[in-house]
């Protein structure tokens, strides 16, 4: 499926990036072919970054690129090349139901289970709605609007006031993003071991490892949550997941 976005003459960069944004949700990479206003054309995978802005990857790379806006000035079409809606509907759908299998089978994040739960039930369609109403309207009407089409993506305050669910608005809006835990080449084997093991027993357990990132896991038996991240070495910033189980985690942050 192909949708082309012509750019009128003379329009500026951040009116650009507005349309962009109508057919490019958050995090969501897609192949694009950019015709310049001299007739050449380029193909590339952009994304849709958190701060409003978009990129192109590099050639190989899933995460790192570089920003596009000078680009834009002297784009005339953007030629979008997405899989059909039934196969995005399809993937984003078994994306889920993963995540809801893991955390059946390990008991972890209960709560969080029974809202990707939910999630499911209310379907791509209406959670697209709900993103598109948050990314555009103030608070108080867009947790109304979003109320409209579902109540379960919004949640209500001590005080009575609502807000949206982000886990499901923000977070189920693009497909689950499940990753292997990785603690290093030659000891990867030997920690998710001790992870089964600790999980099997509900103790407590940290573990740490060194990749191309400083890595860490918490595993807390009370509350039984377990967290999964890769940071930049020495810096303190970087990818944060929820541990579905003792192997896979489901990408949640950036920092």
């Amino acid at each position: 499926m192909k949708t082309k976005i012509i750019f009128e003459s003379g329009m500026l960069v951040s009116a650009k990036k507005e349309l962009l944004m109508a057919h490019i949700g958050l995090y969501e990479k897609v192949p694009v072919v950019f015709h310049y206003v001299d007739g050449h054309t380029n193909d590339f995978r952009m994304s849709r970054t958190a701060t409003g802005g978009f990129m192109v990857m590099h050639k190989g790379s899933r995460r790192y690129g570089y920003d596009i806006s000078r680009m834009l000035e002297t784009i005339s079409m953007v030629e979008i090349k997405k899989a059909a809606e039934k196969d995005a509907l399809e993937v984003w759908r078994k994306s889920w139901e993963k995540v809801v299998a893991r955390l059946e089978a390990s008991g972890l994040w209960a709560d969080l289970l029974e809202t990707y739960k939910a999630g499911l039930e209310i379907g791509k369609e209406k959670i697209d709605a709900a993103y598109a109403i948050a990314s555009s309207f103030e608070a108080d009407e867009r947790e109304q609007k979003i109320a409209e089409i579902d109540k379960r993506m919004v949640r209500v305050r001590e005080e009575g006031t609502f807000y949206v669910n982000s886990d499901i608005v923000y977070t189920m809006h693009r497909p689950a993003q499940i990753k292997k835990m990785n603690f290093g080449k030659y000891i990867n084997d030997e920690k998710l071991a001790e992870i089964a093991q600790a999980l099997r027993e509900k103790r407590d357990i940290r573990v740490e490892g060194r990749t191309s990132y400083d890595v860490s896991f918490h595993y807390r038996p009370d509350v039984e949550t377990a967290w999964y991240s890769e940071e930049y070495k020495d810096c303190g910033n970087g990818h944060y997941y929820l541990a579905l189980d003792a192997t896979h985690a489901l990408f949640y942050d950036d920092d």
